[in-house]
């Protein structure tokens, strides 16, 4: 038998047909799978952040917590989300008074890094200013989170953002 009929009848046998397109395919889809599991991770941490900020801003705003340290506030947020593990060495808070004549909002990002020890020891006392009675105060928190899969090396950075109005009081 010459290589010309062997190539021929090679090329016409179907046997292994599926397992070749299977290895092309399964790459692919598996991929797709993995970053759409990332992706919902990552949606449902930011949800968590959202709601965590939410209900602590609202203890804020009702006079709930009298202690608005750094390490309070952040702390408590923190103890609302389950999934982060690191959450206090990677979340930063940001508390901006808004002029209630120009109502001009800070952007939409907070400012956002992933700290050492240090710099959380050094921030250990400060105090945040959540605002006189009536004043309009915009929160945005930023929390830096580690991917769960290892397609990405980098970190994502989560942004939460609400607004509340100091109680005034009797």
């Amino acid at each position: 038998m010459t290589l010309r009929r062997r190539l021929c009848r090679f090329v016409r046998d179907r046997r292994a047909a599926a397992s070749v397109e299977f290895l092309f395919a399964f790459p692919i889809i598996f991929m797709m799978f993995i970053i759409i599991l990332e992706l919902c991770f990552l949606m449902a941490r930011n949800t968590l952040l959202q709601q965590a900020l939410d209900v602590t801003m609202r203890e804020v705003r009702l006079g709930a917590i009298t202690d608005p340290s750094v390490t309070a506030l952040e702390g408590l947020v923190c103890d609302r989300m389950l999934t982060v593990s690191d959450c206090e060495s990677s979340m930063v808070l940001e508390f901006t008074r808004v002029n209630t004549t120009t109502f001009a909002m800070p952007g939409p990002q907070a400012p956002c890094t992933r700290r050492s020890e240090e710099i959380r020891a050094a921030r250990a006392g400060e105090i945040y200013d959540i605002g006189a009675e009536n004043d309009l105060m915009v929160v945005r928190a930023c929390l830096v989170v580690d991917t769960i899969t290892p397609i990405w090396d980098d970190a994502f950075q989560l942004f939460a953002r609400t607004a509340f109005v100091n109680e005034p009081e009797d």
